[in-house]
């Protein structure tokens, strides 16, 4: 009967400490600290009012396409999250 307690009890314990983990593990940043000191907050829903858009971008080849988005980008006053692959990263360090 103390056996069967005792595993009662680690299993319990083991459920909460994964559960807290997961909780905090996966729960999302308010802001992020893009470069310098500066934050940037995190969209999760836009407005449908706003007439705005949201750019993603992820990036595994051609540089010279990437790099006339980007001024395309700049001369326009957007902005856009790129995300880079490995290879991509690979490839133009």
């Amino acid at each position: 009967m103390k056996k069967a307690k005792i595993l009662a009890l680690s299993n319990f314990i083991i459920i909460a400490v994964v559960t807290i983990v997961a909780i905090i593990g996966f729960a999302p940043e308010k802001s992020v600290t893009i470069s310098g000191t500066q934050k940037y907050q995190a969209i999760y829903k836009g407005s449908s009012n706003s007439g705005g858009v949201a750019l993603m971008i992820n990036v595994y080849e051609n540089a010279e396409v990437t790099k006339k988005m980007v001024e395309l980008l700049q001369k326009n006053n957007a902005k856009a999250t790129f995300f880079i692959g490995g290879s991509w990263a690979d490839d133009n360090v």
